[in-house]
Parts: C-alpha cells; sequence; structure tokens
C-alpha cells in the first residue's frame, strides 16, 4: 500500500493505465482517507469521474488517444486501482486512486424531507470553526450502524472530501432516492 508504483507492472488491468495518468501529488493521509470513503460507500452506488484514455481513431486500436473525464458508479476497488462502470453505455475504466473523484452532497444540499429525516434518525451535524478550518461532527441518538447507512446512502461528505478537492459536489438530482 506504500509502493503504488510497484503496480505499474503488475497485472493485465493494471498495465491498461498510463503512468501519465498518476498523479504524484496527493498525500498519503489523503489517498487513505479516500479509499476508506470509496470503500464504505460503493455498496450504495456512489458516482465517480477518473481519466480514462480514449481511442479517437477511425479504426480502434491505432493508437490514437487522449485523456478524457469519464464518470459512472464504482464497480470494483482493487487498491490502488478503482474500476468505475457505466451500465447505459456498456463502458468501465480502471484507475489510479489518485484520479478518482466521487460526487458527494454537501450537508446543505438536503432537502427539507432528507433533514425531517434526519432528525427523526437522530442524527446532528455540527459545523465547527477552528483555525479557519470547519470540521463536520456527527452527534448520534440513534444506532450507529443505521446512522452511518443513511449517510452514506444519500452521499453525504462529511469528512470534507469536496473542501480538500478529493471530491466533487454532486450536481442537484444525481442521486434520486
Amino acid at each position: 500500500m506504500n509502493n503504488p508504483e510497484k503496480w505499474w507492472k503488475v497485472g493485465k488491468t493494471i498495465s491498461l493505465l498510463l503512468p501519465s495518468l498518476y498523479s504524484r501529488d496527493m498525500k498519503e493521509e489523503d489517498r487513505e482517507l479516500l479509499y476508506r470513503e470509496l470503500c464504505a460507500r460503493k455498496p450504495f452506488g456512489v458516482i465517480a469521474s477518473t481519466i480514462k484514455d480514449v481511442d479517437t481513431s477511425v479504426d480502434l486500436g491505432h493508437g490514437n488517444y487522449k485523456q478524457a473525464k469519464f464518470t459512472g458508479r464504482i464497480s470494483c476497488i482493487s487498491y490502488p486501482i478503482i474500476s468505475i462502470s457505466d451500465e447505459t453505455l456498456e463502458e468501465s475504466g480502471d484507475s489510479h486512486i489518485d484520479n478518482v473523484r466521487p460526487y458527494l452532497r454537501s450537508i446543505s444540499s438536503l432537502t427539507a424531507e432528507e433533514e425531517k429525516e434526519r432528525r427523526e434518525l437522530g442524527i446532528w451535524i455540527k459545523q465547527i470553526s477552528k483555525d479557519k478550518v470547519v470540521f463536520k461532527g456527527i452527534e448520534l441518538e440513534s444506532d450507529f450502524t443505521k446512522a452511518l447507512n443513511w449517510i452514506y446512502q444519500h452521499h453525504l461528505d462529511i469528512n470534507g472530501l469536496i473542501e480538500k478537492g478529493l471530491a466533487y459536489e454532486a450536481p442537484d438530482g444525481m442521486y434520486r432516492l
């Protein structure tokens, strides 16, 4: 886990990735936070984007590639490789975790109905400002697993991934519950 470079030489799936896609500037602590978040959110159908090499030649396989953004649901996680699939286009792509960004919802995007449901579940989200950094604390008055599953089901960013640049703000209606 500490040496992702070795993964470039291993396995058929990983060989599809080009080193140019690998972002070496992500901090290890951010990579681990993103990994934990993706693993926890995968069962809830989290949508993510990555960079994918697309063959733009008329006759496929002639090496005329360009990088394009690819969005879909996370289908497989095999650290440090994340697979994303788009069932409607019947396409998929593998990418290094450093190039994957999930779409999450900010706490402020909750609808009135979701706010009511959140309160009924006993989930209280507090924003605490400390040294110009906003922390989101969660106070639970209900079953922890049930509350956490509700948060993940609603794709809420409770760990500040959007602010850190590790996630995108989900557009309205992306996750219809």
